[in-house]
């Protein structure tokens, strides 16, 4: 007779959302990571409506905010922002924590409004 032993295999998530902050210049800390995929949606349209330019002063110190989008059935990540809070002053990055030196890094700003709608998906 021959036996077979099931291992089950660990269900993943297809994407998760990471949302954490920049606690070095190269060491970011994720302190959540949404599944729920009525968020992610939520995240993705959000992301689509920031305008992004090139022409924005470069942020100081670490982002306050950090969040991306990966999809672990392809092994990508996706929507990556950095954000820099000064006041009403908010700046935007396409990216993880920094400009990137080879090439063109989207920025941008935004307004209160924005922030608080992302602050919301990302409770």
């Amino acid at each position: 007779m021959i036996s077979f032993i099931v291992i089950p295999r660990i269900l993943q998530p297809e994407r998760t959302l990471n949302v954490g902050s920049q606690v070095d210049d190269s060491v970011y800390q994720y302190t959540k990571h949404i599944e729920d995929k009525e968020k992610i949606v939520e995240y993705e349209k959000w992301f689509d409506g920031i305008e992004f330019s090139n022409d924005i002063e470069e942020p100081t110190g670490y982002a306050e905010i950090v969040v991306d989008l990966v999809n672990h059935k392809e092994g990508t990540m996706v929507h990556p922002i950095s954000i820099w809070i000064d006041g009403e002053d908010i700046t935007v990055i396409n990216n993880i924590g920094f400009k990137s030196t080879e090439f063109e890094t989207p920025e941008g700003k935004l307004t209160k409004t924005q922030l608080d709608k992302l602050r919301k998906i990302i409770k």
